[in-house]
């Protein structure tokens, strides 16, 4: 019993982990929030060709990731710095990356 319960912990702990960029490394959490005003999106900076490569994840949908990323385990808190159609802001590939970008 105390196995199943260690083993259960252990799981529900390494899922709560940021996803990779496809091998270049942990997604950054102190990379600085993109702003305009007040929106605060993350950016994971993963590798893309075309904006068909980037997609808003993250149960508030307030992280810019690439196709070729792990997804990404959020907890599900919503601020109305997270609307990016309020602020304008668009997730899509920017130099080989996908970011937000404001509009």
């Amino acid at each position: 019993m105390r196995y199943l319960l260690a083993l259960f912990i252990l799981t529900g702990l390494l899922s709560c982990s940021s996803s990779t960029d496809g091998g270049t490394g942990p997604v950054k959490p102190d990379d600085p929030p993109v702003t305009s005003g007040s929106f605060c999106g993350t950016s994971t900076h993963g590798k893309c060709e075309s904006d068909n490569d980037c997609y808003q994840s993250g149960c508030s949908s307030h992280f810019c990731q690439s196709v070729y990323e792990n997804d990404i385990i959020s907890t599900c808190e919503w601020t109305e710095c997270y609307d990016a159609a309020a602020y304008n802001a668009g997730c899509g590939c920017t130099g080989g990356e996908c970011q937000w970008s404001i509009n």
